[in-house]
C-alpha cells in the first residue's frame, strides 16, 4: 500500500508531467528547467520524452547547439528505437514549432 501510494505520487509530482501540465495551462517559462531536472533524475521513466520536449523548446528559444545535443543524446538512448525516435522529432517540431512559438511570443 506504502508503495503504490509512493508511486502514484513520485508519477504526480515527476518534473516532466509538471512540464505537460504547463503546457497545457499556456505556461512555458520553465519547461525547459523542468525537463533537465526530470533528465537529472537518475532512474527517470521519462528521460526520452523530457530530451524531445527540452530540445523542442531550445529551437523556440533559437538556441541550436542544445537542441542539437538533447536530439543526440536521445537518438543514441539503447532504449529508444531509433526510427519512432526520428519520427517524434520530426512530428514534434513540425506540428508545434509554429503554435508554440506564438503562444509563448517568441
Amino acid at each position: 500500500m506504502l508503495t503504490e501510494v509512493f508511486i502514484v505520487d513520485f508519477c504526480w509530482h515527476s518534473p516532466y508531467k509538471r512540464a505537460l501540465r504547463q503546457i497545457k495551462g499556456k505556461e512555458y517559462e520553465d519547461i525547459i528547467k523542468l525537463c533537465t531536472d526530470e533528465i537529472n533524475i537518475p532512474s527517470s521513466t521519462h528521460m526520452a520524452e523530457a530530451l524531445l520536449l527540452r530540445a523542442t523548446f531550445y529551437l523556440l528559444r533559437g538556441e541550436m547547439n542544445c537542441a542539437m545535443e538533447d536530439f543526440e543524446q536521445l537518438l543514441a538512448m539503447d532504449s529508444v528505437d531509433k526510427h519512432v525516435s526520428i519520427l517524434k522529432c520530426i512530428s514534434l517540431v513540425n506540428s508545434n514549432l509554429g503554435a508554440l512559438a506564438c503562444d509563448a511570443g517568441w
